[in-house]
């Protein structure tokens, strides 16, 4: 069986594949707390994630190249994306959700 897509790095791999299907993602909180609670939850995440990936590329960078850390300094790119984080903060403030459903949501349109 040959899979194609969009690779995230350069090479090729022999093994198993799991597909994953398509499903809806449901965080496991029941209620959001309040969009103005969301919004501050999102980036608080946002900056998590942004500090988190900046160690790892560093890290990645250090240990097996530039070139080989590009790949996480695309993923602090999307952090910053106005059109990824507006949708978000937007699914948010309409949809009062909990943040990682209007994560889920957005990225789910966006693929």
């Amino acid at each position: 069986m040959v899979l194609k897509g969009i690779p995230a790095a350069p090479g090729i791999a022999i093994g198993k594949a799991r597909i994953k299907l398509s499903q809806t993602c449901v965080s496991p909180r029941v209620r959001a707390a309040g969009p103005e609670t969301e919004l501050a939850r999102f980036e608080v995440a946002v900056g998590r994630a942004r500090t988190e990936l900046r160690e790892i590329v560093d890290r990645v960078a250090s240990r097996a190249g530039e070139k080989e850390a590009d790949i996480f300094r695309s993923q602090l790119l999307m952090l910053d994306d106005p059109l990824l984080a507006g949708s978000i903060k937007a699914a948010i403030l309409e949809g009062d959700c909990p943040a990682e459903d209007a994560v889920n949501r957005v990225a789910r349109d966006l693929a």
